[in-house]
């Protein structure tokens, strides 16, 4: 059986992302690296993060995240996923056009 690459989809994508995200949040957690090499798809196009390397809990120390992507906190919060997302959704969109 061949594989096939599933269509990308912006909207699918970013949605798991937020979700992903979101999950983190609600177990007082923020990933602090949200960057697209931080970001897979599956065999179905879905977004999946990987490298909880800076992954902490809320509050908590945790190293900048990566240059460009990040707002260089160094202490873990919701606002850095935030960041992180925001910059993940320009770029999706000004890809697509």
């Amino acid at each position: 059986m061949l594989f096939r690459q599933p269509q990308f989809d912006a909207n699918v994508v970013l949605k798991g992302i937020f979700s992903g995200i979101a999950h983190l949040h609600s177990l007082g957690l923020a990933h602090n690296d949200i960057t697209p090499s931080n970001i897979m798809l599956d065999e179905n196009g879905k977004a999946v993060l990987i490298d909880f390397n800076n992954c902490t809990s809320l509050g908590q120390a945790c190293r900048p995240g990566t240059p460009g992507w990040t707002n260089f906190s160094t202490i873990s919060a919701v606002a850095n996923d935030l960041f992180g997302y925001e910059r993940i959704e320009r770029y999706v969109h000004h890809k697509m056009m």
